[in-house]
C-alpha cells in the first residue's frame, strides 16, 4: 500500500493508477479487459464498493500505468480513500491510498484560492496592522462605552488645530470675557464713589428723608399702629418655605447659571460605566488609522467622564480657549475692589434690604393713619422673618422622601446621593477590548478627525432630520463614475440616464417607456432576432386571427395570404374562396378572389418550390 496524495472533497479528479505488474513484480502488465467496476473504493474505513464514475480505466503506456477517473460521489467522504483493483489473469493486486480534504482546506494549501477557517487563540505582537482593518471597520457599535478614558489620550493630543470653532465656542459659553470683566470693573469703580467711607456701628451711614435723630422710638409708635402692623404680618415657617422650594415645578426655573437650571434635568441615580478590551500587544504601531474608524463612530456617549484632562490639551488649544477671556490679574483687581466694598457694607441684609442708621423721628409721627398700606407691608416684611441661612438650612436638611411630586425639584434630585460633578461627553464600546488594548502607538496620527464625531448624537433617533436630508442629497448628487463595484447599487444604475443604455436583466415591474430610437438594430442580438422570427413563423393562424393586437384583420394582409397557403380554398363559378382555420368560415381574414380561365390553357398538375 502506498500513500499517493491529497484529493479535494466532492470534486471529480483523474488519478494515475499503477503500475500493474505480474505476480513476481518484475513485468508490467496490460489488462486486456479492464472494467470500471474492477476499481474498488473504501471511503474512510467504510465497506468496499465499485467506483461510481463509469469510465473504464485506460492504459497510458507499457509501464503498466492507467488513467482512472473518479467523480464527485467517489470523493464525497472526508478522510482516507483506499483505491484497489484485482483483475486476475496473472496481474498482481494493486492498492493506492489518498487523503480527501475539505474543499477550502485543499484550495488554501494547494491552490492558494481560499483561506483556512481557524479560531485564533493568540495574536502575535504587531500582527494586526493598519492594513488589517477595512475602511470604517471600527464603527460605533465596536467601541465600548467609556473605552476612551483619560489614560488613553496622550498629553497635548488635543491641540488648537483639533478643536473646531464650535467646540471652542461651546467651551467659552457661559464664561466671562475680558470685556465683560472690564464692564464689571467700571461698575465697581462707580459704586466705590457712592458708598460711605466706613460703617457706623456696623451699619451704613445714611440720610433718610426728613427723619430727625431718634424719631422712631418706642414711644413714637402708637398702640393702634403696632396692632395694625401685627395684623398685616403672616410669616411662613422655615418648614413651609422648604416644602414650597422642593415642591416647585422645575420647568419654570431654567435661567442660565441658577440652581434651578443646574438641577432641572436631574432625575434618578447617577451610575457608572465600565470599560472593555483586546490586548495592546495585538496592535501594530498606527494599526488603527483614520480610515479604519467609521465616520461618526465616536459619539458623545463614547468618551468617559473626565477623559479629557488638563494634560491631554495642548498649550495652543488652551491659548485658543482662553482667548478673549478674563485674566487672573484682571480678576484680582476686581476681587480687591470687592473686598474693599465688603468692609463698607453691613454683614447681612435685613428682610432683603441693607441695614442703615436712620436719623430722627418726632413723637407720635408714625400713627396708624400715617402708615399707607404699602408702608405696613414693607415694615411687616422686616419683622421676625427667618434669615436666609435658616431657610437654606431648612431646605437642604429637608427629608427627600416627602417631595417626589412629578416635575418638581424635589422629585428631580430625590435619588441623588453625594456630589454630582460634571460628566464629559464621548465614547467607544465593546467588551472584546482588554484593559490597555488600544495603546498610544496603535492609534495613527490624525485618526480622531472631526468626521468621526456624530452630529446630534444625543437624540432618540441618533440622526437629526436635517442630517438625513443631507445624506440623501449627497447620495443622489454623487457622481456615478466612482461607484461601479460589481453587485453594488452604484453599478446597477451607473449607466441609467435618459434612455436605458445598460442591462435591465434584473428590473422587476413594467418599463415605463423607451426613448425613440432607443432600440437600435445593434441592440438586438442575433439569437434574440432569430427567436422573434421563429415565434412569428410558428405562430398558429388561429392565434394570430383572434389576437387583439395589431391592425384590424383583413384579407389583404400577410395573415390573409398565409391563410390562402395553409387553409382550405375552393373555386366555384369563377370565384376562389379562402376559408379560416375551421375550413368553413370565409370572412376576414378569409376572403374571395375572381378567377378567370383561359380556354385551351394547360392544366396545373403540380406546384413545387425549387
Amino acid at each position: 500500500m502506498s500513500f499517493s496524495g491529497f484529493l479535494r472533497q466532492s470534486t471529480a479528479v483523474e488519478i494515475k493508477f499503477g503500475p500493474l505488474v505480474d505476480p513476481g513484480g518484475d513485468v508490467a502488465e496490460v489488462v486486456a479487459s479492464f472494467a470500471a467496476s474492477l476499481i474498488r473504493l473504501a471511503k474512510n474505513g467504510q465497506n468496499w464498493a465499485s467506483k461510481n464514475e463509469a469510465t473504464a480505466p485506460a492504459n497510458e503506456e507499457p509501464s503498466g500505468m492507467y488513467r482512472v477517473l473518479l467523480d464527485a460521489t467517489d470523493t464525497d467522504s472526508l478522510g482516507m480513500l483506499a483505491v484497489v483493483t484485482y483483475t486476475g489473469g496473472g496481474v498482481r493486486p494493486h492498492r493506492q491510498t489518498y487523503m480527501v480534504m475539505a474543499a477550502n482546506v485543499f484550495d488554501s494549501l494547494f491552490l492558494g484560492t481560499d483561506t483556512l477557517d481557524v479560531n485564533a487563540t493568540s495574536v502575535d505582537t504587531g500582527a494586526i496592522t493598519a492594513a488589517s482593518f477595512a475602511a470604517a471597520a471600527i464603527d460605533a457599535n465596536a467601541i465600548a462605552s467609556n473605552a476612551i478614558t483619560g489614560a488613553k489620550i496622550a498629553a497635548n493630543a488635543i491641540d488648537a488645530s483639533a478643536l473646531a470653532a464650535d467646540a471652542v465656542a461651546e467651551i467659552q459659553a457661559g464664561l466671562a470675557t475680558s470685556a465683560e470683566v472690564a464692564a464689571v470693573q467700571s461698575d465697581t469703580d462707580n459704586i466705590q464713589t457712592r458708598l460711605p467711607a466706613a460703617l457706623v456701628s456696623g451699619r451704613m451711614d445714611a440720610s433718610v428723608g426728613a427723619m430727625a435723630a431718634n424719631t422712631l422710638t418706642a414711644s413714637a409708635l402708637a398702640a393702634d399702629a403696632v396692632t395694625e402692623i401685627a395684623a398685616g404680618i403672616s410669616i411662613p415657617s422655615a418648614a413651609t418655605v422648604a416644602d414650597a422650594v422642593w415642591d416647585e415645578a422645575r420647568a419654570g426655573h431654567v435661567a442660565a447659571g441658577s440652581f434651578g437650571q443646574g438641577v432641572a434635568s436631574v432625575v434618578g441615580s447617577v451610575g457608572s460605566v465600565a470599560t472593555g478590551g483586546i490586548t495592546a500587544g495585538s496592535f501594530a504601531a498606527s494599526a488603527i488609522d483614520a480610515a479604519a474608524i467609521a465616520s461618526n463612530a465616536i459619539t458623545a456617549a463614547k468618551i468617559a467622564t473626565d477623559a479629557i484632562t488638563a494634560a491631554k490639551i495642548a498649550a495652543d488649544a488652551v491659548a485658543e480657549i482662553q482667548s478673549g477671556l478674563a485674566t487672573a490679574s484682571a480678576l484680582a483687581t476686581v476681587q480687591s475692589d470687592t473686598d474693599n466694598i465688603q468692609t463698607r457694607l453691613p454683614a447681612a441684609l435685613v428682610s432683603g434690604r441693607m441695614d442703615a442708621s436712620v436719623g430722627a423721628m418726632a413723637a407720635d409721627t408714625l400713627t396708624a393713619s400715617a402708615l399707607a398700606a404699602d408702608a405696613v407691608t414693607e415694615i411687616a416684611a422686616g419683622i421676625s422673618f427667618p434669615s436666609a441661612g435658616t431657610i437654606a438650612d431648612s431646605v437642604w436638611d429637608e427629608a427627600r422622601a416627602g417631595h417626589v411630586a412629578a416635575g418638581s425639584f424635589g422629585q428631580g434630585v430625590a435619588s441623588v446621593v453625594g456630589s454630582v460633578g460634571s460628566v464629559a461627553t464621548g465614547g467607544i464600546t465593546a467588551g472584546s477590548f482588554a484593559a490597555g488594548a488600544i495603546s498610544e502607538p496603535a492609534v495613527a496620527s490624525n485618526t480622531l478627525t472631526a468626521n468621526k464625531f456624530a452630529s446630534n448624537s444625543i437624540t432618540a433617533a441618533k440622526v437629526a432630520a436635517d442630517a438625513t436630508e443631507e445624506i440623501a442629497g449627497a447620495v443622489w448628487d454623487e457622481l456615478r463614475a466612482s461607484h461601479v463595484a460589481a453587485g453594488s447599487f452604484g453599478e446597477g444604475v451607473a449607466s441609467v440616464q435618459g434612455a436605458v443604455t445598460g442591462s435591465v436583466a434584473s428590473v422587476v415591474g413594467a418599463v415605463g417607456s423607451i426613448a425613440a430610437g432607443g432600440i437600435a438594430a445593434a441592440s438586438i442580438a442575433s439569437a434574440a432576432a432569430n427567436k422573434i422570427a421563429d415565434h412569428v413563423l410558428r405562430r398558429p393562424y388561429g392565434s394570430a386571427r383572434t389576437s387583439s393586437d395589431g391592425d384590424a384583420v383583413s384579407f389583404r394582409s400577410l395573415l390573409g395570404a398565409m391563410g390562402k397557403l395553409v387553409n382550405r380554398w375552393s373555386i366555384s363559378a369563377g370565384t376562389l374562396t379562402v376559408y379560416q382555420e375551421d375550413d368553413s368560415t370565409s370572412t376576414a381574414p378569409g376572403g374571395t378572389q375572381a378567377v378567370t380561365g383561359t380556354a385551351g390553357a394547360d392544366p396545373i398538375t403540380q406546384i413545387d418550390t425549387t
